[in-house]
């Protein structure tokens, strides 16, 4: 997985750059990461994504789900929100 930043957030972006997805954790002891989709708005995504949906998934589950992004093409991004 991508290094970790001090709130435990984890970005993806997709291949052709218009959806971005927020892997995050509230409390690392729960074992649910919070998975948060948004689509890139403008031109070259000078605004903020548009937030479409957010679920919740078990932090084993959300690696594998990470690991199958980054074999579709998927990249590490800085936060967008």
């Amino acid at each position: 997985m991508v290094k970790k930043r001090e709130d435990d957030e984890f970005w993806l972006i997709c291949p052709n750059w218009v959806e971005v997805l927020r892997f995050s954790t509230k409390n690392k002891c729960s074992g649910i990461i919070n998975i948060e989709q948004g689509i890139v708005m403008g031109n070259f995504g000078e605004k903020p994504p548009l937030m479409k949906n957010r679920k919740e998934m078990k932090i084993q589950e959300a690696r594998i789900y990470w690991q199958k992004l980054v074999t579709e093409g998927w990249q590490q991004t800085e936060p967008k929100w």
